[in-house]
């Protein structure tokens, strides 16, 4: 289905302005490189399936799949919201200017 960012009852005060699409793309960067780490972090968090883990405080498969369906429904709000904002992001401070990973989604 289509996603819409709406912005309040269209009132200027409730548009984002530059300061806060580049808030949202901080922690988009942020929530891609969690991305990038996922197998690593898996292997690092995730109890193994039927493995006696001697006790480690590691998290359930389940509950892991339930972190990154919320990780992936965020990374799509926050990329809506920015979209729908028709302010460009401020690549000044962007780690890797040029490159909008925003089209993978």
């Amino acid at each position: 289905g289509e996603v819409v960012a709406l912005w309040g009852e269209d009132d200027e005060e409730d548009l984002p302005d530059g300061q806060d699409i580049q808030w949202l793309g901080m922690h988009y960067k942020r929530l891609q490189k969690l991305q990038d780490d996922k197998e690593t972090l898996e292997k690092e968090l995730v109890r193994g399936e039927g493995v006696d883990d001697n006790g480690e405080n590691k998290m359930t498969r389940g509950e892991w799949e339930s972190i990154w369906k919320y990780h992936e429904a965020l990374v799509q709000a926050i990329d809506t919201a920015i979209l729908s904002s028709n302010i460009e992001e401020d690549s000044d401070d962007s780690e890797d200017s040029g490159d909008d990973s925003r089209d993978e989604l």
